[in-house]
């Protein structure tokens, strides 16, 4: 009879050079990575069910499939001309997502050199600057100060539209932390649909969350009859000033009397810059206040959540 042989047991430090030989067989530095952020996120005694575990899930499974700056081949980013963003020099800016890489992530990777962090001013010099930090999505932070702090509670009779979803947090963001009936991300790239749709069916979300691979032009119904509209960095980077100037004209032709409107930034930053955009804000919208003002631990100095902004559509504009 065979004799059943005993585990083999390990001691921490040979367990961390076999952990070593591992990484080192894998040879390719993004696989080392990415094993090693497998392991960091998904290694746990318990499974944390609370809505910021299952987005922290969430950003690791799509952190996976994605490299780190987390632009697609097939999205085209334009730098904004003017505006405060206009500093945004392509060989001087860095895309880092913000939903998948969380500030202690980011500065654990910068500090490994996976991401950059400063660039050189004058090549072989050790006078350096910062590379600029831009990102195209919310924070987990900001997810959760938008559903939790800044909008009144959201119930099973509203509608919720994202427009222009990309990755989906705003949508998960929705699904996890409230109870509105029904939640849209209309999204014109369809590589960043089909991802939506995949985290979607694995989460088991779409009983209330639809994602629309289309134009918002083409689907002003569903701007017509939101009751909450996200509008998150939506067309800056993505569009010239003067389709950037029709998308606002559709939506303010479009949006319905008393519909919430989130955006980051202001409305007065977004627009100041537009060519022709012939809003008036205040006669459209009346910014309001932070719903909850009792909510536990509520940041009030944090800049990243200061640039989220809650308003009230006062007088629908005339539909073009």
């Amino acid at each position: 009879m065979a004799s059943m042989l005993p585990p083999v047991m390990l001691t921490l430090s040979e367990a961390q050079e076999e952990f070593q030989d591992l990484l080192r067989k894998l040879r390719d530095p993004h696989n080392q990575r990415k094993l090693i952020d497998w392991i960091k996120y998904n290694w746990r005694e318990d499974d944390d069910e609370s809505p910021e575990g299952i987005l922290r899930s969430i950003a690791t499974d799509i952190r996976l499939h994605l490299p780190v700056e987390a632009v697609l081949p097939s999205e085209k980013i334009t730098v904004p001309a003017s505006g405060e963003n206009a500093d945004c020099d392509p060989k001087y800016t860095r895309h880092v997502d913000s939903f998948l890489y969380d500030n202690e992530l980011l500065h654990e990777l910068t500090a490994k050199g996976v991401i950059e962090s400063h660039y050189c001013e004058q090549c072989g010099s050790t006078k350096t600057k910062s590379l600029t930090f831009i990102s195209h999505s919310a924070s987990r932070a900001q997810i959760s100060y938008m559903y939790n702090v800044l909008l009144p509670p959201l119930e099973d009779d509203k509608v919720l539209l994202d427009v222009g979803s990309r990755l989906g947090p705003i949508l998960y963001g929705a699904y996890l932390y409230t109870n509105v009936g029904k939640i849209y991300g209309v999204e014109l790239n369809g590589e960043l649909c089909r991802m939506q749709r995949e985290i979607v069916m694995k989460y088991g979300f779409q009983d209330r969350i639809e994602i629309i691979d289309n134009s918002i032009e083409r689907r002003t119904d569903l701007l017509a009859s939101a009751d909450i509209i996200v509008l998150n960095n939506v067309f800056e980077f993505f569009m010239e000033p003067s389709e950037q100037t029709k998308m606002w004209k559709l939506i303010h032709g479009h949006v319905k009397k008393k519909a919430l409107l989130v955006t980051c930034p202001a409305l007065d930053v977004t627009l100041e810059n537009l060519p022709d955009v012939g809003i008036d804000l205040d006669k459209w919208v009346q910014e309001l206040d932070v719903y909850n003002m009792d909510a536990p631990d509520m940041p009030t100095d944090d800049p990243e959540l200061k640039m989220i902004h809650l308003y009230e559509v006062l007088n629908p504009g005339k539909s073009e």
